[in-house]
Formats: C-alpha cells, sequence, structure tokens
C-alpha cells in the first residue's frame, strides 16, 4: 500500500528580518608589529594557530647593503602580539616553506647575498623547526643551491623542489625530493624547462602542476615562459601540459574548491609592465580558458583562497594597497577596501579564525616593514532562520531572520519560488492578505562577497481542508489530483482520477470518504478528507487451442471480491478488439468453468476484466 498525502496551505504575510550587529565592512585593521622589518619572509600557520615569519631581508636595496635576515617570530592570533623565537642557522630570503605532517616545518634553499656583478646569490642549506621545542635544527642539504624555487608537500609526505634561480644566468631545470623521515635530498627528473620565479599546485589528482616562470634571473636578459608541466610522483616524471594564454612570472596560483587553479598577475615582459591578466587551468581537460581582467596590474603580489571560496588577491608592485576579489561562481573580480600600507613581497596567511594576517613587505627602495595588518572576513551566516506558523487569511504575521555579516545587504524575498522584493530594505510587510499568498517562502541575502540563501519555511492556512489520497487492495495503480494546489479552501472542487497500471491490473472502486466505482471522482473539499483507491490484480491473457468442431472446457481460477462484478473477454489477437463473453453477478472466488463453443479459430486469447 502507499499513501500520497497533499496538505497544504500555507501564505508569506508580514516578513521582518531582524539583524545582529555587524562591522563596517571587510576592512583592514592593523595588529601587532613585527620585532624586525622584514621584506620576502616567509608564513606558515601552525597546527597550533599562530604563525611563524621567517628570514627575508630588512631592507630593499640590493646595491650590497641589503642585509639578509636569520631572525623568526611567531604571531599569537589570540592576543594579537608578536614573539620573538630563537634564529635560523642560515640567513636567507626567498626561501621555501614548507609544514611536514609531523608538524615540523622546513626551509629550504634561498638566498643569502647580493653582489652587483653576479646578483643574488642563492643557498643550498636546510633546516627544521620544531614548534613544540621552539628551536630550529640543519638537515640534509639540497643537491643544488637554489633561490626563487617551489616546495610541495606531496600526498607520500615527501617534498618536491623544483626549479630556482642563483646568481646571473639560467635557471634551473633540476628538482628534488626531500624525504623526512631520512632527512635527506633524492634527485628526481628534471623539468622539460629551465624555470624559476614560477608557481607549484599541488592538484587533486595528487600532481604537480608548474606554472610560467623565467629562463633566467631577473633583469639577465630572461624570456617570461607560457609553457606549464606536470609532475607524476609515482613515475617521477614530467609532462608538458598545454601552455598558458599570456606569459607569467611572479604572479601567483591558487587552487579553486572545484579543482581548478586560478593564476593571476605576473611580469609578461623584461620591464616595467605588469599583468591583470588571469587564467584558470583544468586538470580534467589539461587546458587553460581565460578569465576576467583583473581590476590592477600587479606582480609579487599575494592570493589567499578565503573560507567562502574566494580568492583574496592583495598588494604587490608597484607598491600597491589594493586588494580584489575573484570569485569563482562569476568568474568576476571585485574591488575590496585597501589595506593600511602599500605592500609587495610581504605574506598573507589565512588564520584559524577565518581572518588573514598580512605582515612584512616593502613599498620601494628603502626599508621593509614591520607592520603587520588583519583582513576581518566575517561571512553571510544566519542564526536565526525562518518558522512556521498556522494563520487566517486577512492576518498580519511578523517572521524574523537574523543574520550575522558584512554590509551593506541586499535582499531578495522568494514566495513559491517567485521573487516578490528586491532591495536593501531587510523588513518587508504584507499585510490583510490573500489567500493567493500562502506558499513557502524564503530570503537571499547578498553583500559584496557573497550570498546565501534561507531555508525554507511556511505559513499555513488555518481550518484549510487538507486531502489524504492512498492506493490499496491487491492491485497496482495511482491517482491524479486535479488541480493540484498548494492551498485547499472550502468550497474548492478537485477532480481524482484512479489509473491501473499495466494491464493486469484493474481499478476497482473508491472508498473513504467518497465512494463509487468509476475511476474518475469529483470532490467538494468542505472538509478534510481521506480516501483510497481500490486496484485488483487481473489475470494475464490466457492462450488455449481449439480443435475445430469440438467443444473446448476452460478453467479460470480467480480470487475476487464478493461486492465486484468481473467480465470475461476473448480475443483472436492481442493487440485487436475483445469481446465480452460472460459477466457475472456476483463475488467470484476459485474456479469459473467455462465452455468454448465458437470453433472458428484455432487459437484463442481469453482475460478477466472489471466492467
Amino acid at each position: 500500500m502507499s499513501k500520497v498525502s497533499y496538505r497544504w496551505g500555507i501564505l508569506v504575510l508580514l516578513l521582518v528580518f531582524i539583524f545582529l550587529p555587524q562591522v563596517q565592512a571587510q576592512v583592514f585593521n592593523f595588529t601587532g608589529s613585527m620585532s624586525t622589518n622584514r621584506y620576502s619572509p616567509s608564513a606558515t600557520l601552525l597546527p597550533n594557530g599562530k604563525v611563524l615569519v621567517a628570514g627575508g631581508v630588512n631592507t630593499n636595496n640590493p646595491s650590497g647593503s641589503t642585509n639578509f635576515l636569520s631572525s623568526a617570530e611567531l604571531y599569537d592570533p589570540a592576543t594579537g602580539t608578536w614573539t620573538k623565537i630563537s634564529s635560523m642557522n642560515t640567513n636567507r630570503s626567498r626561501h621555501t616553506v614548507t609544514l611536514l605532517p609531523n608538524g615540523k616545518v622546513l626551509i629550504a634553499g634561498g638566498v643569502n647575498n647580493y653582489n652587483a656583478v653576479s646578483g643574488s646569490i642563492a643557498i643550498t642549506n636546510a633546516e627544521l623547526f620544531d614548534p613544540v621545542a621552539g628551536t630550529w635544527t640543519k638537515t640534509g642539504g639540497m643537491n643544488t643551491n637554489r633561490g626563487y624555487h617551489t616546495a610541495t608537500l606531496l600526498p607520500s609526505g615527501k617534498v618536491l623542489v623544483a626549479g630556482g634561480v642563483s646568481g646571473v644566468g639560467n635557471a634551473y631545470s633540476s628538482a628534488e625530493l626531500y624525504d623526512p623521515a631520512t632527512g635527506i635530498w633524492t634527485k628526481t627528473s628534471s623539468m622539460n624547462t629551465n624555470r624559476g620565479y614560477h608557481t607549484a599546485t599541488l592538484l587533486p589528482n595528487g600532481k604537480v602542476l608548474i606554472a610560467g616562470g623565467a629562463n633566467k634571473s631577473f633583469n639577465s636578459g630572461e624570456s617570461i615562459l607560457f609553457s606549464a608541466e606536470l609532475y607524476d610522483p609515482a613515475t617521477g616524471t614530467w609532462t608538458n601540459t598545454s601552455s598558458m594564454s599570456t606569459n607569467h612570472s611572479a604572479h601567483t596560483a591558487t587552487l579553486l574548491p572545484n579543482g581548478k587553479v586560478l593564476v593571476a598577475g605576473g611580469l609578461p615582459i623584461v620591464g616595467p609592465l605588469n599583468l591583470p591578466n588571469t587564467e584558470l587551468y583544468d586538470p580534467a581537460s589539461g587546458t587553460w580558458t581565460n578569465t576576467s581582467l583583473m581590476r590592477t596590474n600587479r606582480y609579487w603580489h599575494t592570493a589567499t583562497l578565503l573560507p567562502n571560496g574566494k580568492v583574496m588577491v592583495a598588494g604587490g608592485i608597484n607598491a600597491l594597497s589594493s586588494v580584489e576579489l575573484y570569485d569563482p561562481s562569476t568568474g568576476t573580480w571585485t574591488n575590496n577596501s585597501s589595506m593600511k600600507t602599500n605592500r609587495y613581497a610581504h605574506t598573507a596567511t589565512l588564520l584559524s579564525n577565518g581572518k588573514v594576517l598580512v605582515a612584512g613587505g616593502a613599498s620601494g627602495v628603502g626599508n621593509a616593514y614591520s607592520s603587520a595588518e588583519l583582513y576581518n572576513y566575517l561571512p553571510l551566516v544566519v542564526v536565526q532562520a525562518p518558522s512556521n506558523s498556522t494563520n487566517i487569511l486577512g492576518d498580519n504575521v511578523s517572521l524574523s531572520l537574523s543574520v550575522t555579516g558584512e554590509t551593506p545587504m541586499a535582499f531578495q524575498f522568494y514566495f513559491s519560488a517567485t521573487n516578490i522584493y528586491n532591495g536593501t530594505n531587510s523588513t518587508l510587510t504584507l499585510t490583510n492578505l490573500p489567500a493567493s499568498f500562502f506558499g513557502y517562502y524564503y530570503v537571499v541575502v547578498t553583500n559584496v562577497y557573497e550570498c546565501i540563501t534561507s531555508s525554507v519555511a511556511a505559513i499555513y492556512l488555518a481550518g484549510a481542508p487538507t486531502l489524504t489520497v492512498r492506493t490499496g487492495g491487491s492491485g497496482a495503480g495511482s491517482v491524479a489530483v486535479n488541480p493540484l494546489k498548494a492551498y485547499y479552501l472550502q468550497g474548492d472542487t478537485v477532480t481524482l482520477t484512479a489509473t491501473a497500471l499495466g494491464a493486469t491490473n484493474q481499478f476497482a472502486h473508491w472508498s473513504g470518504d467518497a465512494i463509487g466505482t468509476t475511476n474518475q471522482l469529483l470532490l467538494s473539499m468542505d472538509t478534510n478528507k481521506v480516501l483510497t483507491a481500490n486496484f485488483v490484480a487481473g489475470l494475464p491473457p490466457l492462450q488455449a487451442n481449439l480443435a475445430a468442431g469440438q467443444p473446448q472446457g476452460l478453467s479460470l481460477n480467480l480470487t475476487g471480491l464478493a461486492s465486484q462484478r468481473y467480465v470475461l473477454q476473448c480475443s483472436t489477437n492481442l493487440a485487436g478488439q475483445w469481446q465480452s463473453l460472460l459477466t457475472n453477478t456476483a463475488g467470484l472466488d476459485g474456479v469459473w468453468q467455462f465452455t468454448e463453443t465458437n470453433f472458428d479459430s484455432g487459437q484463442k486469447y481469453y482475460r478477466v476484466t472489471v466492467p
């Protein structure tokens, strides 16, 4: 037995939205300053929620007076303060940093000297930071001195380091693997292209995407690259993938929640020009697609994936304070409030509380910054959802929805999937409403950063008749209700049509709050009604082979209802017309005997139906 209930009667009456206190839009605010000015340091979110910042340089003056740093410090989001910790064993900048599965932090390579002739001098040194002990320990050195390289934590727990530069000249194509279990670096196969200043992104399939970069150190006649390639940890080999539509270097690459990779900005050629270009890599197809341009050209900027799935790009050369957001769902960029300070070569770290810590950097030749600021990301959250209520016609009803998030907000009210209001007013009043407004409602809340939809709620019409329709009996079938509305009022007329399933089932009769033997029933909805459409399982067509000139006895075993009439029919063709032979006038059980006397066919089919 199946049951289908049609219980309706719902109305959007008065919608009142009450919003909790909110911040003044997403803004940057200063937090505690670092103890040391830093340009091009590294930053790592530790498992305890603190941020480790290490190395860098304290001036942006590559003329011989640049001071490369070995110092490190921790930021505590709970207090907004920085604490000095023990220094690294080697001063360095433009190094890589990797949080290992064991909770330790691997620092590898980087630049720790500058020569006007040789350029930036890279190193092979690597070391580990233990957050529990707060100390640094030397580990195995890389096989090649590298700066401006990449490091990627693989699913195996090993770290892939690729490319980079040292001094003036060609970038490297070589790559190597660090094993935390042994502290040893092992060479793996080389990339197909020499590159530094590139990006590396671990894809959901476990492969590593390397994109762009330059084939030589900057200002040494370098070519900015279009090419991209994939590293497969399973085979230890590199494979070219399709090239980007624009050459990028000193850009950013961000893995989006949909599995695609967003590449943004960077340098396209030698010289002062920089790019607003952005494009997407699809690992499924291995292809790049242009997406909308950023609103500002930039390189040596940061890109941070926010909890809402958007990407925040901040700062960059030329000493920008501007910030913009990329929305993967629309493929568009939106300006955001600016940082307090122009910065490039800074760090940006998503904290456990959803805020973003921006630290250090520089704005031109001269001292680096010690200042830091927080991007206060406050997502839209429904803290009190709409609730159902029951009312009568003409009522005014107050319904509330409480939301926290960034202002200003816009509100879209929907009734039964139809938009009935768009605006900035969070209160919508509908008074003395007719029955046509009874139904489901929900609200879409939007600000410049995101969009959320409330849960669905309903207002029921008090005293409205309800209709419950069931199917029963030994057979199978369905019932169509017309009109099928969101509510019924006193005096509404409803037509029910019962349809048997297949040729072997028949509609028998209605029972419950209405009776009848025709499959179509007309109801007046004056009260709540419960009805059952009863179906009986008929016999499939029976085949009888008849000998010409000889009477043929036919026995049918039937189980029926005491109040139901049955008709025996025959046909010489299942697709043809059926002829009625006999109709019983009482209930039929057991064996029904029938003798065929029409010998004009050597084969006939028989069935029992309900009139």
